[in-house]
Parts: C-alpha cells; structure tokens; sequence
C-alpha cells in the first residue's frame, strides 16, 4: 500500500477494471486469531496496526480489506469502527444485530437474526416474506 502511495504521488489513480495496476483485496478469515487470540504480543500488535492502516489509508490507492468474525459477542477487534461497511449473515439472536451493524440497525429493519439456518427455507427466505408483507 505505501509503494504505490509513492507511485501515485498523491494522486488519485481513479482505478478502474481496466487500470493497469489491479484492485487489490486483503481477506482476513478469523480476524479475532488475530487482533486477540494471537500468542505472540508483537505480532498481535503488527498485525492490529497493518489492519489499522489499510482501512484509513488503502481505499485511495485500491487495496481494500475484507474482515470476518465469526462471534459478534466478543470485543476482538478495537478497529472495529474503521470498517466503513458491515454485513451480517445470519446471526444468532437479536443484540447482535446492532453489535455488529451499530445502534439501532436491527430498529431500522437489519433482522438478520431471523435468517433461517434451514436449507429448506434458504438463507434470507424469512427476511424476503417479511419484507413482501404490505
């Protein structure tokens, strides 16, 4: 991310898919490993700062980073704020909601705790009935 900060100059690269310097994607699966669970302190703390600085900093120059949890109850993760955008998938029980897309969300209409487990039914097929309601 910093080399091509230099490469760009401060400048904008507007990428696009057909830039010639590609988007890039960090996923990070099991991010609570680790921001919390992670033996070594010091790369606990590398790795919190890598985190810290691609979600302030690398939208600009394409690098983007895709964090997964998978219990929304533990406070893992301190950056959790500088995710700018959040999904749920089908979380167990209704507090989660608003613990993992802020305040109030589950309010506004996020219920995804009401997302069936069975495969029958399909993931979101609650959350498509309830919105078809009048």
């Amino acid at each position: 991310m910093h080399d091509r900060a230099t490469q760009f100059g401060g400048i904008n690269p507007h990428l696009h898919p057909i830039h010639p310097v590609p988007f890039l994607v960090v996923l990070v699966d099991e991010m609570a490993f680790i921001t919390a669970y992670q033996p070594d302190r010091d790369l606990r703390k590398r790795a919190e700062a890598a985190i810290a600085t691609l979600t302030s900093q690398g939208r600009s120059v394409g690098v983007c980073i895709v964090g997964a949890l998978q219990d929304p109850r533990k406070d893992v993760i301190s950056l959790r704020n500088l995710f700018p955008t959040r999904v749920a998938l089908r979380l167990d029980e209704s507090d989660q909601v608003d613990m993992v897309l802020g305040d109030g969300a589950r309010d506004r209409g996020a219920l995804a705790d009401e997302i069936s487990p069975l495969p029958l039914t399909g993931a979101g097929g609650r959350l498509r009935a309830a919105r078809s309601l009048p």
